[in-house]
């Protein structure tokens, strides 16, 4: 019996959720209301470099919610150091998002994807967040799986609960 060790985030490894990028049309150019029903995380674009990666899982108005805060008039949303970089050069970035779906198993599933994939990306414009969920809070969710020492985390924390192994 082979017994699979790949850690696993709502039931996908990150390299399979990392082939989920789908270009956004008309990037910060206008609102996204298709995707005021989704969840997920987004990223920008500049000459094929990430630039900034987050996530969007406001229950009322989703990612497109997020989106809307980098082209709207008030400065909501841009009042940290990417943001005001992003509002900067909304015009020349491309605007890409992976949609993990509807609900609060996407919401946690997005939230669990923020770090490992900003630790693939390496985005210029991002500083870390204190306020990532824990290992833990993911795991009691129901959306981690696998090895919990082969995801990139930048907190250390001590967890004696059992992991779930994926055959």
């Amino acid at each position: 019996m082979t017994t699979d060790l790949t850690p696993q985030i709502g039931g996908k490894t990150l390299e399979e959720w990392n082939l989920q990028w789908v270009r956004v049309p008309h990037g910060l150019k206008q609102h996204q209301a298709h995707l005021t029903e989704e969840v997920g995380l987004y990223r920008y674009l500049l000459d094929d470099q990430t630039m900034a990666l987050g996530v969007g899982t406001d229950s009322k108005g989703g990612i497109a919610k997020r989106l809307s805060d980098m082209i709207r008039p008030s400065w909501s949303g841009r009042d940290h150091h990417a943001g005001q970089l992003i509002y900067a050069h909304r015009h020349r970035l491309t605007v890409e998002v992976l949609l993990t779906g509807s609900g609060r198993q996407a919401q946690a599933i997005a939230r669990w994807l923020r770090d490992p994939m900003i630790a693939l990306h390496q985005p210029v414009w991002n500083v870390p967040n204190p306020a990532a969920p824990s290992r833990r809070d993911a795991r009691m969710e129901g959306v981690i799986s696998g090895p919990h020492h082969s995801i990139p985390r930048r907190r250390i924390e001590v967890d004696t609960a059992p992991l779930q192994m994926v055959a």
